[in-house]
């Protein structure tokens, strides 16, 4: 179970995705504290964040070759 938490702090996609999930939350909260920037934060604008971080997260699932113990 460490080897596998060891493991977790050499993957890029969980150092990715644990970037991600500290972003996101910031984001809803620039825009409600600057209204001038609600105009350019919009539903699409999160779907399409959304769909790179997809995109991206595909991407470095095939990178991946090992598993989180062997790393």
């Amino acid at each position: 179970m460490i080897d596998k938490l060891k493991g977790c702090l050499k993957s890029l996609t969980i150092w990715f995705n644990g970037i991600c999930l500290g972003i996101f939350p910031l984001i809803g909260y620039i825009s409600d504290a600057l209204p001038t920037l609600q105009q350019y934060v919009t539903i699409d604008t999160f779907k399409l964040i959304g769909i790179i971080v997809l995109i991206i997260n595909v991407g470095l699932r095939f990178k991946t070759t090992k598993p989180l113990s062997e790393k």
